[in-house]
């Protein structure tokens, strides 16, 4: 299995195809498509696809970015615009000796990227230097200097002890649903301009965690268990 490459929104069936073709290159095979606004499979995606058919054919439809995460472990997102953001930024480089096949690199649509939202659902942002007067790359082109790096990175040694696998990103995200849902439900930053900027935060650094499944399971009973006992103080 390789990394996965996903693209949120995208707007022309050319750069889906093109997308594939890149990742067909670079020997990644895991494309991933969420609410695309195009035929991404068409005449004009199959095209420009070329040798990166297979690719194109055995692409997934998602109706939202979380589903297209569910089973990845760590997530990278791409973004020019990150001054609001605590989150890590690392370049290609930086970041593709920590790649694996749990892995993922999302895109955003062509003309506006992603959006804050669903930027606080990556562990680190994904930024590509370019020139500041020529900042936008074309669709293609990032996801080929991903591949690049993807096939070119260097293994990086393994922590005493082992490396600890963390947990699939649809139950990171449950969690997190639901720890905000119970914190709404307790009136915390509850004016919306700070809800927004607090649970950015929050995501933040929940994700910078990387609970496994187990410490998520422990995470998630402590929630309820606290949930109970405020229960019990106002009767």
């Amino acid at each position: 299995m390789s990394l996965s490459i996903v693209l949120v929104g995208t707007t022309l069936p050319e750069n889906v195809g093109s997308a594939a073709r890149a990742m067909a290159n670079f020997g990644i095979s895991d494309l991933r498509l969420v609410a695309p606004q195009c035929d991404a499979r068409g005449d004009r995606a199959v095209a420009t696809a070329t040798h990166g058919a297979r690719v194109l054919d055995g692409a997934r439809v998602f109706d939202s970015l979380h589903d297209a995460l569910a089973d990845r472990t760590q997530v990278w997102a791409t973004s020019a615009m990150h001054r609001e953001f605590r989150k890590p930024t690392e370049t290609p480089r930086q970041a593709a000796p920590r790649w694996d096949a749990g892995s993922a690199v999302v895109f955003g649509p062509e003309r506006s990227g992603l959006t804050y939202a669903e930027l606080t659902w990556a562990h680190a942002l994904l930024t590509i230097p370019t020139t500041a007067e020529a900042r936008a790359l074309n669709l293609a082109a990032a996801v080929a200097i991903v591949g690049w790096e993807w096939s070119a990175r260097g293994e990086i040694p393994e922590e005493s002890g082992g490396s600890v696998e963390a947990a699939p990103m649809g139950q990171q995200v449950h969690a997190l649903v639901d720890l905000e849902a119970r914190l709404d439900r307790a009136g915390w930053a509850s004016e919306p301009g700070l809800r927004t900027r607090t649970l950015r935060s929050l995501r933040t650094a929940f994700l910078r965690a990387r609970f496994t499944s187990s410490e998520l399971t422990l995470v998630r009973s402590v929630f309820a268990a606290l949930g109970k006992g405020e229960g019990h103080e106002r009767r």
